[in-house]
């Protein structure tokens, strides 16, 4: 899969972003299955990307106009095609229906306005899946064993995205994205509570200026947690429940600080951070 060693990303990473990122999706073999399992699959790509044309075949067989010549792909719709950020916009607008189908496939958005604990978040993680450094470093032992805990204690989690706040790593919002077996924490971009309003407009327009402002409560700003989850037979009343012992207590959150950047005890994979200082410049180096 890459034989540079410098990717990330496994084969059912690859695979799920590639469908998240389709407007045309070929389910193929479907002669090969029952009713049942073709109506499962069809579930399963749907809530990853509501948006896509599913198209059932067998031998590959397919009207060519199907797919060829059909002018039928916009990057900015398959920019918002996928199924965790139709999720997120639904819970932002209070829309979003959590129930299982017929077939257990269901979505939730766990949503917080407190940090997570970097260590209890990492012990959460490191139970049932994998940091995707952990899997470049050829770390995948016990994986059975953990993929038995989180089918038993919160069903099977086919996918998770979205974005968190890391106590300690305050002014950084971290993004996560999680598909297959592993988990990638990392940073995304500064918190828009600590840019200048006035900076804002240089890459947003008048309405997602307006919607960013929705996001600001209390002394915090837009620090937060969401995060969706997409899975089959999900128990989502357990998830949340171990999610939210992962975030700071209340009684951490009296003496929260937002300066004080090594206070929690940190178990989650490194970030490189960037230092913009002029005239100088510096290379981060990371040793184990």
């Amino acid at each position: 899969l890459d034989p540079d060693g410098e990717g990330e990303k496994s084969i059912a990473q690859l695979l799920i972003e590639q469908v998240e990122f389709a407007n045309v999706i070929l389910v193929n073999k479907i002669d090969l299955v029952t009713e049942e399992e073709r109506a499962n699959v069809f579930q399963i790509v749907s809530k990853l990307n509501p948006k896509a044309k599913v198209i059932p075949t067998s031998y590959g067989k397919i009207d060519l106009e199907e797919i060829l010549n059909s002018k039928s792909f916009s990057m900015e719709e398959a920019e918002q095609s996928a199924g965790w950020l139709v999720s997120l916009e639904k819970a932002a607008e209070g829309e979003l229906v959590t129930e299982a189908d017929e077939y257990g496939i269901s979505s939730f958005v766990f949503e917080a306005r407190k940090p997570f604990h970097p260590h209890r978040l990492a012990t959460w993680v490191r139970r049932i899946m994998h940091f995707s450094e952990d899997w470049n470093e050829g770390s995948m032992e016990d994986d059975s064993q953990m993929l038995e805990t989180m089918q038993t204690e919160y069903g099977q989690i086919l996918r998770s995205k979205g974005f968190c706040w890391v106590a300690g790593r305050n002014d950084v919002m971290a993004a996560w994205a999680h598909s297959g077996r592993l988990l990638l924490i990392h940073p995304a971009h500064p918190w828009f509570c600590t840019i200048p309003e006035e900076e804002w407009s240089e890459d947003n327009d008048s309405e997602e200026i307006e919607a960013l402002r929705k996001n600001f409560k209390g002394q915090y700003g837009d620090r937060r947690q969401a995060v969706v989850f997409i899975g089959v037979e999900l128990n989502q009343k357990a998830l949340t429940k171990s999610l939210n012992e992962c975030l700071l207590t209340d009684a951490e959150m009296k003496s929260y600080s937002l300066t004080t950047p090594y206070r929690y005890h940190d178990t989650l994979p490194a970030w490189l951070q960037n230092y913009d200082v002029h005239g100088k410049e510096f290379k981060p180096v990371l040793e184990q």
